[in-house]
């Protein structure tokens, strides 16, 4: 049963890629969409619910942690970057996790399962 609604947020369509095939691998977890902005990222989350983000630093236009640092307390957050200068900064926003490029399969997995651990999923309707 999917409990977690994920949103995908990198402006790499390989990265994007390898996080929805991680994301198939584990039944808990819904993805919702996949965009390659937070921009776009933002629009979602103002009009879906959404359990958990992962989420790009260096993206066009808006980054990840200004994108982090504007959308509600209750959306968590899982920083997917290939920059590890701003772990700091991502574990002061409240970050789950801080996971750096590329990702092993095990280390995406425990990132998740920390999530659940620190989660109550929403009633899917």
């Amino acid at each position: 049963m999917k409990n977690y609604s994920v949103l995908i947020v990198d402006d790499e369509p390989e990265a994007r890629a390898l996080l929805e095939h991680y994301l198939q691998q584990l039944p808990e977890f819904h993805l919702v969409a996949s965009c390659k902005n937070a921009l776009s990222a933002f629009k979602i989350i103002n009009e879906q619910q959404i359990d958990l983000v992962l989420l790009d630093i260096h993206m066009p236009e808006m980054s990840g942690v200004s994108l982090a640092k504007n959308i509600p307390s209750v959306v968590k957050v899982i920083f997917t970057t290939a920059h590890r200068d701003y772990a700091v900064e991502g574990f002061e926003l409240m970050a789950v996790d801080y996971l750096l490029k590329p990702i092993p399969l095990e280390r995406f997995v425990k990132a998740m399962f920390k999530f659940m651990a620190e989660s109550t999923p929403k009633k899917q309707d």
